[in-house]
């Protein structure tokens, strides 16, 4: 049993007023960087196994194979693919299918005049790598993240593409073109929708504030992209996004960007036009391919870093994304939470009574609350006709602050004694939630 909690839909029978939010990811320690960036994890026993990726653009490029225990030394590691020099570009990402128990590799390569192909590689046993006969699989833009929905038991990739605009008021590499989000997606690896091009032309077009890039045809459809909206500023653009499952449901970052004012060449806008990216957004999805905005406006990457690029790694109590040299991340299961000002009710989705008790991941009281003394957590257990069970009463389980665990067993005492909750092993049950000025991140199982 794993309950998060990050929107509406994660809670029930409302009193009060609830608001959700998203954490941050922050540094968390350094680490000597391995030589590789990490593009794909798999949990085993005891440690991770990853995948990594390196190649400059134009250079040779190869897959690393390695485990880890800690996300710090890498032992095991080696190569087993690798490529020759050619026209590839600086983009490439590795995932995992547990149901088709296959390995992807996307890989670009940079064509003068056309934009970016993507070329597809698969491994079965992650030693042994084949291209794709149907190579390149389509044409799009570059940076992007891939993963597998195991909900809509396809690959699923998405990358930065583009809109036609008006004619941008600032200095930029395309002139009349908004990035946006784009998705395909593939059963596979190698039939992928859609499969058409996208094309980035790089036709010159010169004014007085430099040389602009214009955007070709076709264009990816509306319906497998996601644009900026009015709730947006008018510049936002999506620059590069990386999603991946967790629990019941996927996230994914998108690094948001704007173009400057500022003249090109002046720091930190480029010569050519390219400016510094906004912040980094998290987004949600029950299913990997309808995604959800609910975070707007906070950011999910502490500090200046380049994107995150891969999934998390589970190391002890922390949630860590490899960013090279160090470790970003928050503590396991924090990545959003329900939360309230005043006092505030609400119950979960059925589930079936473990044998072993309910664990609590909660802040009491929420950070930054200025008076800390308010906050409290009660929680009873109510059956399928939202009746109270006899024993398990809310003033039986009273968390005040100070309180900030990630899984903190729950109890429910009487005259009688304390129950676990074991007791009721096998029955449906929901938990109803009473709290003030706290946070709640999930509900689990031991």
């Amino acid at each position: 049993m794993h309950l998060l909690f990050s929107d509406r839909a994660d809670t029930h029978c409302i009193w009060g007023q609830l608001a959700f939010g998203a954490e941050t990811a922050r540094h968390l320690r350094d680490c000597v960087d391995p030589g590789f960036q990490v593009r794909c994890v798999r949990l085993l026993q005891g440690g991770h196994e990853v995948f990594g990726y390196f190649g400059p653009r134009g250079d040779a490029w190869r897959i690393v194979r390695a485990t880890t225990d800690d996300g710090i030394s890498f032992r095991e590691t080696r190569t087993v693919f690798d490529q020759p020099a050619g026209s590839w570009a600086h983009v490439g990402t590795i995932t995992y299918s547990p149901e088709l128990d296959r390995y992807l590799c996307l890989k670009n390569t940079q064509q003068l005049g056309l934009g970016f192909e993507s070329h597809a590689f698969l491994s079965d046993d992650g030693d042994h790598w084949r291209a794709v006969a149907g190579n390149p699989v389509y044409q799009e833009g570059d940076r992007w993240g891939a993963m597998w929905s195991r909900a809509a038991q396809r690959f699923v990739v998405v990358q930065k593409g583009f809109i036609r605009v008006p004619r941008k008021p600032y200095s930029e590499l395309a002139m009349e073109g908004q990035r946006v989000a784009t998705f395909r997606t593939s059963p596979d690896g190698e039939r992928w929708t859609p499969d058409g091009p996208a094309l980035l032309w790089k036709d010159a077009v010169q004014d007085e504030r430099g040389t602009w890039q214009t955007l070709g045809r076709p264009l990816v459809p509306p319906e497998h992209s996601i644009a900026p909206d009015a709730a947006d500023p008018p510049d936002l653009e999506f620059y590069a996004g990386t999603p991946f499952p967790y629990g019941d449901r996927y996230f994914l970052l998108m690094l948001n960007y704007a173009g400057s004012f500022l003249p090109r060449g002046h720091a930190p806008v480029q010569e050519n036009g390219h400016g510094e990216c906004v912040d980094t957004e998290w987004w949600l999805s029950r299913d990997g391919l309808n995604w959800q905005r609910p975070f707007r406006g906070s950011n999910a990457l502490d500090g200046g870093r380049a994107p995150i690029r891969c999934e998390p790694m589970r190391i002890g109590n922390e949630l860590v994304f490899h960013m090279g040299d160090a470790h970003f991340g928050m503590p396991v299961d924090r990545i959003t939470y329900v939360t309230s000002r005043a006092n505030a009710v609400f119950e979960t989705v059925s589930f079936p009574m473990p044998a072993t008790p309910l664990l609590l991941n909660a802040a009491i009281a929420a950070p930054g609350n200025p008076r800390p003394n308010q906050a409290y957590v009660m929680v009873e257990l109510v059956d399928q006709g939202d009746r109270v069970i006899p024993g398990y009463e809310r003033e039986g389980c009273i968390l005040q602050a100070p309180f900030d665990e990630t899984a903190h067993p729950l109890g429910w005492r009487s005259e009688g004694g304390t129950r676990s909750g074991g007791e009721l092993a096998g029955t449906t049950v929901r938990a109803r939630i009473i709290m003030r000025a706290s946070r709640i991140y999930a509900l689990t199982a031991a």
